[in-house]
C-alpha cells in the first residue's frame, strides 16, 4: 500500500483473500490524501471509473479480446485497434494512469476511499486482472472531523485534545517546540546555520524556522537517507546543516550517517525527535534504537538531554564548540518539573543526592524525572543522569567506581545500548561493586500509554525502588 490509507488491512484482507492465494498477481493501493487529484477528474470520469472498476467489465472486455483475436486474419489487427482507442480515451480522462501503464502496471481507478462498496469493487476488479495492477484510492484526510480535514498536518500525530475546539489540552511547551525555539535563536547569531526536514517540518518543531530563515531552510520530502547525504553536502560547502528527524525514521540512515557523515568527518547536527518510548504510536515509533547504533558510528558525539536546560547547552555546545557531528535525542512530549532539582556540576552529567551514597542509580533522557522520584524514596541511594552518552567521559567512569552498587536505567534497547557500554568500561577498570541493567529486551514495543509501558519495563519510579530495595533485602 501507498500512502496514508484510511481504510484497513482487514478489509484488504476480505476483499482480496477470499479463501485461497491470488495466484502471483502484484496489487498496489494508491492512495492518494488530496481532495481531487486533477481538473478534468469530473462525474463522467468518476462514473466511467467505476465502471472500470467493476468484475463484469472486466469479463466482457476478457471475453472480447479472446473472440477477436480468434476471428482468421483480421481479428487481432480488429483487437489491437480497439485497444488503442480505448487507451487513447482513457489517457485523455485519467492522464494519471499512463505513468503507472508505461510501468506495466494496469491502471483501476480513482475510487473513492470513504465508500467500502466502491473499494470492495475495485478490490475485487483487481484480482480479476492477470498481471500486475494498480488501484488508486483517493481519500480525505481527517474525514468527518472538521479540524482535522482543515489542518491535516497538525493532526497527523496528536496528543490529547479537546473534541469542541481541536486545540490540544497539553503545554504546547514540549521538546521539539522548544528546540525549534532555540535552533531559531542560535541561526540568528549564524548565518551557516541552516535547517533541513524530510517532510516533517511541522512535528520537529521547525515551523518557525521555516518561516523565519527562508533561504537556509531544506525539506527534501519523505527521504531521510538523501537528507543525511544532502546534509553532509552542505557541510562540505561551508554550511552547518541540522537534520531534524524522528528517532525511527534515523534508522533509514545507517548507511549514510557512515559513509556520507562519519567517514567524510563532515559535521552536521541530527537532532532526533521522539527518542524513547512514543505510547501509542506503537511498534513502529518508538525510538529505542537510534542510541545503541549510534553507539557503533565512530566520530559522532550524542547527548541525552533530559530537561531544556540541558537542551539549549547542548546545541549551544554543538554549534560553536564541537569540531565533528553530534547529535542530539529528545523525547515527545514535555520536561517534567521535578528535573529542575538536578545539580548541574558539569555539561557531560548532573547529579541529585549526596555523592557519597553507597548506591547509584544512573540514567540518560526523559526517564531521569523517574529516577528522580526513586531516589527521594530509598536510603542511601544518588543519581547520576548522563547528558553525554557517546562517548561516556572517562571521568565520569572514575565517579561511578566509587560506588558499591550501581542499577543502570535505559529507555531503549538493551543489546549494544548505553548501559552494556558503561558495563564493560567498569569492568575494562576493574569495577569490583554490583552492576544491574534494566533496560528493554530484545523485542518491539507495542502501543500501550507511555506510563503503562514505564510500568511493564520496570521504568517508573515505583519499579525503580522495587528493584533497588529487593537486592538490598538479599
Amino acid at each position: 500500500m501507498i500512502g496514508d490509507g484510511s481504510f484497513t488491512n482487514g478489509m484488504v484482507y476480505e476483499a482480496m483473500n477470499n479463501g485461497g492465494r491470488t495466484n502471483n498477481r502484484h496489487i498496489i493501493v494508491l492512495n492518494d490524501n488530496k481532495m481531487s487529484i486533477s481538473e478534468n477528474v469530473g462525474s463522467f470520469a468518476k462514473y466511467l471509473a467505476i465502471v472500470r472498476s467493476s468484475g463484469k467489465y472486466y469479463n466482457l472486455k476478457y471475453h472480447t479480446e479472446q473472440k477477436l483475436n480468434n476471428i482468421p486474419a483480421i481479428g487481432t489487427k480488429i483487437s489491437q485497434f480497439a485497444h488503442n482507442v480505448k487507451t487513447d480515451v482513457k489517457n485523455a480522462i485519467y492522464p494519471q494512469s499512463t505513468f503507472f501503464e508505461d510501468l506495466g502496471y494496469r491502471y483501476i481507478g480513482p475510487v473513492d476511499g470513504h465508500n467500502i462498496r466502491l473499494l470492495l469493487m475495485g478490490f475485487k476488479a483487481a484480482k480479476k486482472v492477470d498481471g500486475p495492477v494498480l488501484l488508486h484510492v483517493i481519500t480525505t484526510k481527517g474525514k468527518g472531523y472538521d479540524f482535522a480535514e482543515r489542518s491535516p498536518s497538525a493532526f497527523h500525530g496528536i496528543s490529547k485534545f479537546d473534541i469542541y475546539s481541536g486545540e490540544p489540552v497539553s503545554s504546547p511547551d514540549s521538546f521539539s517546540v522548544y528546540f525549534g525555539k532555540i535552533l531559531s535563536e542560535a541561526a540568528l547569531k549564524n548565518e551557516k546555520l541552516c535547517a533541513v526536514t524530510a517532510a516533517m517540518s511541522l512535528g520537529t518543531g521547525l515551523e518557525k524556522f521555516k518561516k523565519q530563515f527562508t533561504n537556509r531552510f531544506y525539506d527534501v520530502g519523505i527521504a531521510e537517507e538523501h537528507a543525511v547525504t544532502f546534509s553532509a553536502g552542505l557541510a562540505k560547502n561551508g554550511m552547518l546543516p541540522v537534520f531534524a528527524v524522528y528517532s525511527t525514521f534515523l534508522q533509514r540512515c545507517y548507511d549514510q550517517l557512515v559513509h556520507d557523515v562519519a567517514l567524510q568527518k563532515v559535521k552536521i547536527l541530527l537532532a532526533i525527535d521522539r527518542a524513547g518510548f512514543v505510547g501509542d504510536d506503537g511498534e513502529t515509533h518508538n525510538g529505542l534504537f537510534d542510541a545503541a547504533f549510534l553507539n557503533t558510528i565512530p566520530g559522532i558525539k550524542v547527548f541525552s538531554p533530559c530537561c531544556f536546560r540541558s537542551l539549549e547547552a547542548d546545541l549551544n555546545q554543538a554549534v560553536n564548540i564541537e569540531k565533528y557531528s553530534v547529535a542530539i535525542r529528545y523525547p515527545r512530549g514535555c520536561q517534567a518539573e521535578n528535573v529542575k532539582l538536578l545539580k548541574y556540576s558539569r555539561l557531560e552529567y548532573s547529579t541529585f543526592g549526596e555523592l557519597n551514597a553507597e548506591t547509584a542509580i544512573v540514567t540518560y533522557g526523559r526517564i531521569t524525572s523517574e529516577a528522580i522520584e526513586a531516589v527521594k524514596q530509598l536510603d542511601n541511594c544518588c543519581l547520576v543522569s548522563l547528558n553525554q552518552i557517546k562517548p561516556i567521559p572517562d571521568f565520569v567512569v572514575e565517579l561511578l567506581l566509587q560506588f558499591k552498587s550501581i542499577y543502570f536505567f535505559e529507555e531503549g534497547t538493551r543489546t549494544g545500548g548505553i548501559g552494556q557500554t558503561l558495563a564493560s568500561l567498569l569492568i575494562e577498570n576493574d569495577y569490583k561493586g554490583k552492576y544491574t541493567l534494566t533496560a528493554v529486551n530484545d523485542e518491539f514495543v507495542s502501543p500501550a500509554t507511555y506510563d503503562q509501558l514505564l510500568e511493564k519495563y520496570n521504568l517508573s519510579a515505583a519499579k525503580m525502588v522495587e528493584i533497588v530495595s529487593a537486592d538490598d533485602r538479599r
